[in-house]
């Protein structure tokens, strides 16, 4: 495991000190989930946008592939 040095001002550290207190857990395990936590939200935020951005552009293929099987299937009518 690494170690790091978080530098907080006194009301946040207050709070910090408040919770972990709460919770009757260490500050530093505090910290450390909720770092854990707040990485874990923002891969889970880009896996979403990135599994939304996939399903777009495939029903836009879609769209163009019917679109494009139209305008050959008119060209041979013509």
């Amino acid at each position: 495991m690494l170690t790091t040095t978080v530098r907080l001002d006194r009301d946040l550290m207050a709070k910090v000190t408040l919770h972990a207190r709460r919770l009757d857990i260490a500050k530093a395990a505090l910290i450390r989930d909720a770092t854990f936590a707040y990485v874990v939200a923002i891969e889970t935020n880009e896996r979403v946008v990135r599994e939304h951005v996939t399903d777009v552009l495939a029903d836009h293929g879609a769209r163009l592939d019917r679109i494009e099987h139209f305008l050959r299937r008119g060209r041979r009518s013509s």
